[in-house]
């Protein structure tokens, strides 16, 4: 908000030379630990910013809109490579969460249901569609036939959305006699993943979880075994 700002540190080079080395061809500035840029270009504080834009918009539109704000130039590529070590972590902690509800659902199938918890939600919508996305060549593991033609491939992404759903007075025109459901505020819940058979099944299921699937009118045991089909293939 005030324009660029330059800082001055100092960098200290090697106080006595090794033997074995002729001069001293490294240093360090101790600021850059302090600020969090060692080895780095940016601080945390600009991966921190730059995030939520990349959540909700292109990288390219992410990268313009945070220029737009504060004094630095950022690409689309520059944003995408901040993100990507964001996107494993996350990617991570929802493997971990799959892997949780994996191990509770195979012991739940094994034991006599509980009593239904009283019901909270009235009406709780999983939706499920994909769609196809260009890759770069070699950045996935192509097919025989995919290495013989030119051009980039294309891999099938996932996406899940949950939400608790309201009716509204508007009817579909598609159904006669269905009103058309909306997402209540704050309820809208979503995963995208580039996933192998199966896997997609449980990572929308604890999701469903966690958007109140047992305290929905639905129950979760038919969602619980449809996930084990799925990882089964079945």
């Amino acid at each position: 908000m005030v324009g660029p700002v330059r800082f001055v540190r100092p960098y200290y080079q090697c106080l006595e030379v090794p033997t074995s080395e002729k001069s001293c061809t490294h240093g360090e500035a101790p600021d850059d630990a302090l600020w969090g840029v060692h080895e780095r270009r940016t601080t945390s504080g600009v991966q921190r910013e730059i995030s939520y834009p990349c959540a909700r918009l292109t990288f390219e539109e992410a990268a313009e809109s945070l220029c737009r704000h504060v004094p630095l130039g950022m690409s689309a590529r520059q944003a995408l490579s901040f993100m990507r070590p964001v996107g494993e972590a996350l990617a991570s902690a929802e493997d971990r969460q799959v892997k949780s509800v994996q191990a509770q659902a195979k012991q739940a199938r094994s034991q006599p249901p509980e009593e239904r918890q009283p019901k909270e939600i009235e009406r709780l919508s999983i939706e499920l569609d994909g769609v196809l996305a260009r890759m770069r060549r070699g950045s996935v593991p192509m097919e025989k036939e995919e290495r013989q033609r030119k051009g980039d491939v294309y891999r099938e992404i996932k996406a899940g959305a949950v939400f608790r759903a309201e009716r509204r007075p508007k009817r579909s025109e598609l159904v006669p006699g269905v009103y058309v459901d909306t997402p209540a505020p704050d309820s809208m819940r979503y995963v995208a993943r580039r996933t192998a058979k199966g896997g997609f099944g449980w990572l929308l299921y604890q999701l469903a979880l966690h958007g109140g699937l047992e305290q929905a009118k639905p129950r979760g045991r038919h969602w619980r075994r449809r996930a084990l089909d799925l990882e089964s293939g079945r």
